[in-house]
Parts: C-alpha cells; sequence; structure tokens
C-alpha cells in the first residue's frame, strides 16, 4: 500500500483492507522503512485515524 497519492477514502478503505486480512490481534501497520519526505502529513493521520477507528 502506499500512502502518497491517494484520496482520504482510498487510504482507510486500503487501511481497513490490510486489517481485515491480516487479522485485529499482533498487528502492527508501519511504512515498509521509510515514509518518503514529500508525503502529506494528512495521509499519515489518515491512516491511524482509520486503525483506530477499525
Amino acid at each position: 500500500m502506499t500512502i502518497r497519492p491517494g484520496t482520504k477514502e482510498e487510504i482507510q478503505q486500503n487501511v481497513r483492507n490490510l486489517i481485515d486480512e491480516a487479522g485485529k490481534k499482533g498487528v502492527i501497520l508501519g511504512a515498509d522503512c521509510t515514509v518518503p519526505r514529500d508525503t502529506p502529513y494528512d495521509h499519515l493521520r489518515w491512516v491511524i485515524e482509520a486503525a483506530r477507528d477499525y
């Protein structure tokens, strides 16, 4: 999943899909290695929001 391009709805749906696939227990959502500098902070917030609201 990439979080740089995409709307809030697309990014949050991707997060929900990942959690659906992996399950809710023992899951850590995180960047592969680094988050590109040009990633908007709002996109990071959307990921966190979706995971918390799941």
